[in-house]
């Protein structure tokens, strides 16, 4: 059944589901190689969001 020590306890629909934690970022991998070879890793935004108190509020 895929359970261990740790379970996740949800209620849906009047009902209580346990079931196996999910790792975070499981699938991640792949998932980004796949945008790679598909040309679907660009950025969405710059790299850099520019705002003038970076420049004049910061007292260094």
């Amino acid at each position: 059944c895929g359970l261990t020590n740790v379970v996740e306890i949800t209620v849906e629909d009047g009902k209580v589901i346990i079931s196996p934690v999910s790792h975070s970022r499981q699938g991640w991998e792949e998932a980004f190689k796949e945008m790679a070879e598909n040309g679907d890793d660009e950025l969405l935004i710059d790299d850099r969001i520019e705002n003038y108190w970076d420049e004049e509020d910061w007292k260094w």
